[in-house]
């Protein structure tokens, strides 16, 4: 159940490094802490996910953020 969950984090980290355009160094960086001390913390991002649904918070949010530069 647990890993399931880290893994439901896991996708939510790389949709906001997608949507957020991260460089290379800043992928590799988040991929590390996310093997390492993060781990609780991603497992807790993907149980929250079901009820708070961060992907569309994120989409929201990023596109909030390109209406105010143009």
């Amino acid at each position: 159940g647990v890993f399931l969950y880290f893994i439901q984090g896991a996708i939510i980290a790389e949709y906001y490094l997608r949507m957020t355009k991260a460089g290379l160094f800043t992928r590799v960086l988040v991929y590390f802490l996310m093997m390492g001390p993060l781990v609780l913390g991603i497992i807790a991002i993907g149980f929250v996910d079901f009820w708070l649904d961060f992907r569309v918070r994120i989409q929201k949010l990023t596109s909030l953020n390109t209406n105010k530069i143009e």
